[in-house]
């Protein structure tokens, strides 16, 4: 019996996912020589770079950063972020603009007011064509982690009873978002056969349907669609959407009035431009003295004039820079998006964990190069893991980059042994993926963690779209967490659990 005061949002909402797939793991009997291969979670598998770590340390030991600070975190770092973005996005002559600012005025000469929050600036959008320029160090904010950006921006753009569109599967993270706010999730399906790429065409469709459907005279609250979501390199499929995808989806938000919310958390994992993804050799990986190219150009988002008035990034330290713990993460907006930022952070966070920030905006330069090598290697790492698991009779690779890949799994009923487990006779990965832990030692996210529940509503919406994404026949493997030894070792278990599936169970091993 539930206690009669709690949130109905949140009671509704999905669990975390994560402990349920812990606590398959716990119960395999791992040994030396087999032991538990953990590739669930997207966590960066090395510690912080020793520039960060002693800065870090400095910090801690001068007692720094104990304070409050500014609720849209310390000025120095929004600063070293636009110089870093300027060269993620290669905006032109961005580290000199840069400089002009800082000698301007820092962080020592703001103006803090209660509980930190800078009161004033000196940039003032939208004047002397400030608008047509990418964006400013305060159209940049610190979060304490990119789900709270995340969630700050869902409260600041949509009340109970609005809708997102955002593409099928989903992050989960992100569901838990709309359910405990009210927010009504409107899902456009992917499909494998395209890499999991969406659609603009079938996203038209979408919201030319939900216009034309839509109540009330177009307030909030009234059922409007808010905001298009996308997440690139994706998660949980590892697709990364071309540059000029993610531009067609901005100008479908703005000509349907509505924003471009763009998660990316994983941008620092795009393959350099002209590189080729593939089951290419991997036997030697590019060492950190080599010299490597930068990781791709994501968009040109930010270079667009009218940008502020329909686009949203939100992204995260944390894989970048190896950081997790100490949840840092960012958005980028205009300042009328931000003010309301504002209130909702300082009702959430007050401010973000300060000494990360003190410690990153010091060596944000230095860290550059390795976080290029950290890219190469782990785009190399993805290309051993496609090649090493397509090597196990059924198993396929359908998508992969940033942290993941996305991996359809073969196993069928027959007709003597049809329980209906599955749509289309395909055995529900929540089932794969629980008996891999249990039996073979690989921990996994199925594919049913990032979708609808069969139960909910949503699932019918898919079913009547004539998604195959019913059929639930993906897992999430993540990669970025482990070493080269730890994906040649995921074939043989592999093999063990198609031997499970067949002798066992008398599931057919299909194609």
């Amino acid at each position: 019996m539930s206690l009669p005061f709690l949130s109905r949002n949140v009671t509704n909402a999905i669990a975390p996912p994560i402990p349920r797939a812990q606590a398959w793991a716990r119960t395999y009997p791992a040994t030396n020589e087999k032991p538990l291969l953990n590739l669930s979670q997207g966590v960066p598998g090395d510690p912080p770079h020793q520039v960060l770590v002693d800065e870090l340390v400095q910090v801690v030991k001068e007692g720094k950063g104990v304070g409050y600070g500014p609720i849209l975190g310390e000025e120095a770092l929004r600063r070293g972020l636009r110089r870093e973005m300027g060269r993620v996005y290669e905006w032109e002559g961005a580290d000199e603009e840069e400089s002009r600012g800082v000698e301007e005025g820092g962080n020592e000469d703001a103006e803090v007011g209660e509980e930190g929050s800078i009161v004033s600036n000196n940039n003032e959008n939208g004047k002397g064509g400030a608008a047509s320029i990418p964006p400013t160090w305060d159209e940049i904010g610190i979060t304490s982690g990119c789900n709270q950006a995340f969630f700050g921006i869902m409260l600041t753009l949509c009340e109970r009873g609005d809708k997102v569109l955002i593409p099928v599967p989903w992050y989960f993270n992100m569901l838990m978002t709309f359910q405990v706010l009210g927010i009504t999730p409107v899902p456009l399906p992917l499909s494998p056969t395209e890499g999991f790429t969406p659609s603009v065409t079938t996203a038209r469709k979408i919201l030319e349907s939900e216009s034309n459907a839509q109540t009330g005279s177009g307030e909030q609250g009234s059922g409007r669609v808010k905001a298009i979501i996308l997440v690139t390199p994706n998660n949980p499929t590892g697709c990364t959407y071309p540059p000029e995808l993610i531009e067609e989806f901005a100008d479908l938000a703005r000509d349907y009035g509505t924003c471009l919310v763009i998660d990316e958390t994983y941008r620092d994992f795009i393959p350099p431009s002209g590189s080729v993804s593939g089951g290419t050799d991997t036997s030697t990986l590019p060492t950190k003295s080599q010299p490597v190219a930068k990781p791709g150009k994501p968009h040109s988002l930010f270079q667009r004039p009218d940008w502020r008035n329909h686009v949203i990034s939100v992204g995260s330290f944390s894989k970048s820079y190896k950081i997790p713990g100490h949840r840092l993460g960012f958005v980028v907006a205009g300042q009328e998006v931000m003010r309301g930022l504002t209130t909702v952070s300082d009702c959430i966070q007050i401010c973000a964990p300060r000494p990360p920030q003190i410690a990153l905006s010091a060596v944000l330069p230095q860290l550059r190069d390795d976080l290029a090598q950290t890219s190469a290697r782990l785009g190399e790492r993805l290309k051993l893991f496609k090649r090493v698991v397509e090597s196990v009779p059924g198993w396929r690779v359908e998508a992969q980059g940033g942290f993941f890949s996305y991996v359809r799994h073969p196993f069928r009923a027959t007709a003597e042994n049809d329980q209906e487990e599955g749509d289309g006779g395909w055995i529900p990965s929540e089932q794969i993926s629980k008996i891999l832990a249990e039996r073979c030692g690989v921990l996994t996210l199925p594919g049913a963690f990032f979708m609808p529940t069969r139960d909910d509503p949503l699932w019918t919406t898919l079913t009547e779209a004539g998604s195959v994404l019913v059929h639930d026949r993906w897992i999430r493997f993540a990669v970025a967490n482990v070493d080269d030894e730890v994906v040649r070792r995921v074939p043989e278990r592999l093999e063990q659990l198609n031997g499970i599936m067949v002798k066992e169970y008398g599931y057919e091993l299909a194609p």
